[in-house]
C-alpha cells in the first residue's frame, strides 16, 4: 500500500515542553516579582529563550515514514532524509548510555549509514515493552521497504 503513511513523536516531547513553561514561567516571575533591575531583564530573556529553544524543539522533533521515504528530526540536529529505495528495515539497538535506553535504528543498503532515530529514544526498565509508536513505525517501514532496498 503505497498511500500509507505514519507520523511518530516521543513521548519525552511532553517533558521537555512543560519543562519550558517552567522556564518561561520563571521569566515571567523574574519581571514581576519586586524591583527589577537589568541583571533580572537579562535573566529574564535568557529564561525565556531555553523556554523557547525547548519548546521549540519538542513541537518539531518527529518521525514520519510517507509514500517517498522516512524522515527524522531530532530534538536537535538536522533533519534526516532516507528514501525507501535505500531502507533495508528497521531494528531496535540498545543505547550507548550506562541507563536502559533502546533507540530505532532505519537498516539501509551497504553504501549507506545505517539512521539512528534519536527522536525516538526510549527507556525499558529492565523489560523489553516497545512503545505503540514506535511498534507502528516499524510495521510501516517493514510494509513500505518490502521489496525495496536489497542492493538493488
Amino acid at each position: 500500500m503505497t498511500g500509507q503513511s505514519c507520523s511518530v513523536t516521543s513521548k519525552w516531547r511532553w517533558l521537555v515542553l512543560v519543562i519550558a513553561l517552567l522556564f518561561l514561567l520563571l521569566a515571567v516571575a523574574q519581571v514581576v516579582a519586586g524591583r527589577v533591575g537589568v541583571a533580572d531583564v537579562v535573566l529574564a530573556v535568557l529564561f525565556a529563550l531555553v523556554a523557547a529553544g525547548a519548546g521549540w524543539a519538542a513541537v518539531r522533533s518527529r518521525v514520519e515514514a510517507g509514500p517517498e521515504g522516512l524522515v527524522e528530526v531530532p530534538f536537535f540536529g538536522r533533519r534526516t532524509r532516507v528514501d525507501w529505495a535505500e531502507v533495508v528495515g528497521m531494528e531496535i539497538s540498545a543505547g550507548a548510555s550506562v541507563l536502559p535506553s533502546r533507540m530505532p535504528v532505519i537498516t539501509t543498503v551497504p553504501h549507506r549509514e545505517d539512521v539512528y532515530l534519536s527522536a525516538l529514544s526510549f527507556y525499558t526498565f529492565g523489560t523489553d515493552h516497545v512503545p505503540a509508536g514506535v511498534r507502528k513505525l516499524k510495521a510501516t517501514v517493514e510494509e513500505l521497504a518490502a521489496g525495496v532496498g536489497n542492493g538493488s
